[in-house]
């Protein structure tokens, strides 16, 4: 435990560091590089043996970095600099969101067959073989956009947060009924609620507070009806980041695999960190363009 509260302190303390102070181009580039990593753990959880492994790392590489070096010509090309309008208007970098999105949005229905009979596809290599590239290269464009508009990433990250330490509180103090005892025998029902509840009530203070400011994204003359939609966007996302969570963990169990690397001491992998935020965030920032 000791281990794991040093190693989660310094991360957190360089993560906030890198968002709040990095320009977009060097945060882009430390983004790619925990991509990167993130692909290597997506090898080992594939089981890919020579060449089909060269082949995944290749295609997976190169994929993240043109959407890297995309990116970043976006910056150059848009007006002062802002990525979040350059990605709306991409009809590849919105699709690859939307699409992702829709993705997560139906994994909670997916992962509720998969709890009394196993879903072949979810565990099916040639599936997880684009999927994770696809939900990698989502969370790239997500965060760099987002850090932009530093606020909303950081609203982004503490509501997973928020709601993954919820459900384990809630979970270890109130928890009677498993969630999906074949997936992750450790997380409850009520662990569940318990992390959507607080996760609500953080929105809805949040954007109490946000709505007050300057943000084009959250402007509107309607605040009663923001508030409505940004909460309710929340608990969509918060949703979907559990579903993210349980989805990785039916990838690391067919793996028969505890954690996805060893790069964090006390956590395992980056995707073990990952997981619920990757789910998470194509979802949040679609939904903001319909807010």
């Amino acid at each position: 435990m000791k281990q794991r509260i040093i190693t989660g302190t310094i991360a957190g303390i360089i993560a906030l560091l890198a968002i709040l102070f990095l320009p977009t181009f060097a945060f882009a580039w430390v983004v790619f590089a925990i991509a990167i990593v993130g692909l290597f753990e997506w090898s080992r959880l594939l089981k890919l043996a020579m060449p089909a492994k060269a082949v995944y790392l290749v295609v997976g590489g190169i994929t993240l970095l043109l959407v890297t070096v995309t990116m970043l010509m976006g910056v150059k090309e848009s007006v002062d600099g802002l990525l979040v309008v350059y990605i709306q208007k991409h009809p590849l970098f919105y699709g690859l969101l939307a699409f992702m999105a829709i993705f997560w949005l139906f994994m909670p229905f997916i992962l509720s067959i998969h709890a009394r009979r196993p879903v072949a596809f979810l565990v099916n290599r040639e599936f997880l073989f684009v999927a994770s590239i696809l939900t990698l290269a989502a969370l790239m464009v997500t965060l760099v956009t987002l850090q932009q508009s530093v606020i909303l990433l950081l609203y982004l990250i503490l509501l997973v947060i928020i709601a993954d330490s919820g459900a384990y509180f809630v979970g270890r103090k109130l928890g009677k009924h498993k969630l999906a005892p074949t997936i992750s025998p450790g997380k409850s029902v009520e662990g569940a609620v318990g992390g959507i509840v607080l996760g609500i009530l953080y929105a809805f203070v949040a954007v109490l507070w946000l709505s007050g400011g300057e943000n084009p994204i959250l402007m509107t003359a309607n605040k009663t009806l923001l508030i409505v939609n940004f909460v309710s966007l929340s608990a969509l996302v918060v949703i979907v980041s559990i579903s993210g969570d349980l989805f990785e963990s039916v990838v690391k169990r067919h793996a028969g695999m505890k954690d996805s690397g060893n790069i964090l001491p006390g956590h395992g992998g980056i995707l073990d960190r990952i997981d619920a935020l990757t789910a998470a965030a194509p979802l949040f920032f679609v939904g903001l363009t319909f807010i």
